[in-house]
């Protein structure tokens, strides 16, 4: 399967919910934003005929200095999830 896009309205609705986060600063840097990988059982549930509401989820790295971060955001929701 091949990997999807986001479009430039996504990504910076991913953006703008992360930096409102009270875990967000002001000196973090993304350096990724993209379409999470659905799960792969439920892709191939699907694929034979199976009902699934795939939601959209973002993947995202911000740097904090030296410090990786690395979390998942519910794009209709604007929840971050890990």
């Amino acid at each position: 399967m091949a990997h999807q896009r986001l479009g430039r309205g996504a990504v910076t609705q991913a953006a703008d919910a992360v930096k409102s986060s009270s875990h967000y600063q002001d000196n973090m840097r993304f350096t990724e934003i993209r379409l999470a990988d659905q799960d792969k059982s439920s892709v191939w549930d699907w694929s034979f005929g199976g009902e699934h509401d795939f939601n959209r989820h973002v993947e995202f790295t911000v740097l904090d200095g030296r410090r990786v971060i690395e979390g998942t955001l519910d794009l209709a929701s604007g929840e971050i999830l890990r």
